[in-house]
């Protein structure tokens, strides 16, 4: 599943919120996720800068901060997730660049 994630100033630090509640069976919780991200639109030669930090475990959602990205670059980032059971779970969302 694809979700839109921004508009995104090049300026700001931001918490991007990937919910896998849907996902889980009941009583699963996430035990581990690992997000990419590649430049979709544009051109960004070092696409892994505006991960900032790894990815958080918040119950049933992976939070991601990112900062900085160029103007006019859409991201794509894709979280996969492991839940209690050992099922490998994805999602991903569309990050746009953009000056406010």
């Amino acid at each position: 599943m694809t979700n839109t994630l921004g508009p995104k100033d090049p300026e700001e630090i931001k918490v991007l919120r990937f919910p896998f509640a849907s996902q889980l069976e009941s009583g699963a919780s996430i035990s581990s996720a690992q997000v990419s991200i590649a430049a979709v639109s544009g051109t960004d030669a070092t696409p892994g800068a505006v991960l900032l930090g790894s990815a958080v475990l918040a119950g049933t959602d992976v939070l991601q901060r990112v900062q900085g990205g160029l103007h006019g670059v859409t991201y794509d980032l894709r979280v996969k997730a492991t839940d209690s059971t050992g099922l490998v779970h994805m999602l991903s969302g569309l990050l746009q660049v953009a000056w406010a």
